[in-house]
């Protein structure tokens, strides 16, 4: 495994470290000895495997464990630091890197967090300098009290316990509004700089909103194992079939299918081109429709947008002010905040879209 990954990413297979990702997205059983079979990793579409890439050389540490001793001084020490944050059900993925076991220092642990942390977090929006959003402690047992917060300003260099191959850290915030200045866009739940092979597919990936429903309603063969069965011949027939639209209701909800059929547990990153005014369904319309309904011209007053998996994440929703000002804005947990470009809610993680008929009572509020 170390060696196909390697060989994949470019990266150097002797700075590659394995681990589980439980739906919480917690660390579990890391590091994988090099011993571990292939064989035994789940193939169930609810268990992720990641791969980290550290800056220290594990190869000998990885034979270590796999031959059952205890690390030496020489081997790296691996550091995992899992985030705890209040009221989020699933929290960004974890941070994990190695250091010397006697060169530790509490100023190291702040440069190294701080770099992992910086590419997706607006310091300067919190007018705190090169502040931490949140406390760094020694992890603690369930049920235990907390560990008191590591000075990160401290040169003292002091060394890990004898024997042990990793150490834990909580990252604890403490202040729910400091979470809103994560860069959502750039992933809450992807704290890292992912691989383009790690992606659902190419990362210029845009479809517009039209191209899906031309996609939808595209007519299918059934092939001989999915035959039709004609009830005039009486045989089982290769048949085509279409889904089409008879009519449409004056608000349409539409949702936007981000798993694949393949892989579950893959999310479908493509960015969705959709209109904000003037969605116009008429061509996907049964044109033997009789009824005096002849206007499918459609507004968008609403989004759900979803960050993270199938075993866990996070919903924002855009919704546009029923009010005169007519302003979009933002909603993300208990915190709502206006939007000054309302083109910036065309993002890739929207969900579910919502759309009012033009001139519908509806329309009215809108």
């Amino acid at each position: 495994l170390r060696a196909a990954v390697a060989e994949l990413t470019g990266v150097a297979g002797e700075r590659l470290l394995f681990g589980e990702m439980s739906t919480l997205n917690e660390l579990r059983d890391t590091p994988w000895p090099d011993s571990r079979e292939i064989s035994d990793l789940s193939t169930s579409y609810m268990t992720q495997y990641i791969a980290y890439e550290v800056d220290h050389d594990v190869t000998e540490l990885l034979q270590a464990i796999s031959n059952g001793l205890p690390p030496s001084e020489n081997h790296p020490l691996i550091v995992i630091a899992h985030h705890n944050l209040p009221d989020i059900d699933c929290a960004p993925l974890p941070i994990v890197f190695t250091t010397g076991r006697t060169t530790i220092s509490g100023k190291m642990l702040y440069d190294i967090i701080r770099s992992r942390v910086a590419p997706y977090y607006d310091f300067k929006a919190l007018n705190h300098g090169d502040l931490l959003p949140f406390l760094v402690r020694r992890s603690t047992e369930k049920g235990q009290e907390p560990a008191p917060p590591i000075d990160l300003s401290s040169a003292e260099t002091f060394s890990s316990p004898p024997g042990i191959t990793r150490a834990s850290l909580t990252l604890d915030w403490e202040n729910l509004e400091y979470i809103h200045h994560i860069d959502k866009h750039a992933g809450l739940f992807k704290w890292f700089n992912v691989h383009p092979t790690c992606r659902a597919g190419p990362p210029s990936q845009k479809v517009e909103l039209e191209d899906c429903f031309r996609e939808w309603s595209k007519k299918e063969i059934l092939e001989e194992d999915n035959a039709w069965y004609c009830s005039n011949c009486k045989k089982h027939q290769c048949a085509s079939k279409r889904l089409e639209l008879w009519n449409s209701p004056d608000i349409l909800v539409l949702h936007l299918k981000r798993f694949s059929d393949f892989s579950l547990a893959r999310k479908l990153d493509t960015f969705v081109n959709f209109p904000l005014t003037d969605l116009d369904i008429s061509g996907f319309i049964n044109p033997l429709n009789d009824e005096d309904e002849d206007n499918f011209s459609y507004d968008l007053f609403g989004i759900s947008n979803h960050y993270g998996g199938l075993g866990g994440g996070h919903y924002t929703a855009y919704t546009k002010s029923p009010w005169k000002d007519g302003k979009w804005y933002q909603f993300d947990d208990s915190r709502v905040s206006g939007i000054s470009n309302p083109k910036t809610v065309i993002t890739e993680s929207a969900y579910l879209l919502f759309y009012v008929r033009k001139g519908s009572e509806f329309a009215k509020v809108y």
